[in-house]
């Protein structure tokens, strides 16, 4: 199953990401069925959360064999997130990025994925270089969408700018 996000078709956010971890390694329809596939092998659960409005991303649950939560991934495409169970939220503006454990391992282990490091999600939108964020600002889509979010919303970090729930 793929999910139908609210992704900009010219995302300058997505190109940077792509700038700076390279490019997708899976298509979107691709991500789901990889990511039941690792659940499977390690015998885990895991339950998707498909977007709701206007979210740039869908969630994904992970317990491991026993019931125990493991946390929550984000899922940009092929771009993904390890948070805490609660973090999730579409709205939310400060996010728990996780840099370790044994969730963020298993995503991470055959580069499938792309997992950009928490501090870099984690830092301030103004992280950007100023060429950056005149690049995003500048929104060269067809909607400009992308930059009129970002003016409108004005997130606080990266990952707020990557993974949001924005009209």
């Amino acid at each position: 199953m793929s999910f139908a996000l609210n992704i900009d078709p010219g995302s300058v956010l997505d190109l940077l990401v792509s700038e700076r971890y390279g490019p997708p390694r899976l298509l979107p329809e691709q991500v789901e069925p990889y990511l039941n596939e690792l659940a499977r092998r390690l015998g885990w659960q895991a339950k998707s959360v498909p977007p709701i409005g206007y979210q740039s991303f869908w969630a994904r649950h992970w317990q491991d064999r026993y019931g125990s939560a493991l946390g929550v991934s984000l899922h940009r495409e092929s771009v993904t997130a390890v948070v805490l169970p609660g973090d999730q939220e579409p709205l939310l503006d400060e996010r728990s990025y996780q840099a370790s454990g044994v969730l963020l391992a298993a995503l991470s282990a055959d580069g499938q994925l792309i997992l950009p490091e928490a501090d870099w999600l984690a830092a301030p939108f103004t992280a950007f270089t100023a060429a950056e964020r005149e690049r995003i600002l500048a929104s060269p889509s067809g909607t400009g969408w992308e930059a009129y979010s970002l003016r409108y919303w004005k997130p606080t970090s990266r990952g707020s700018a990557l993974f949001n729930g924005w009209d």
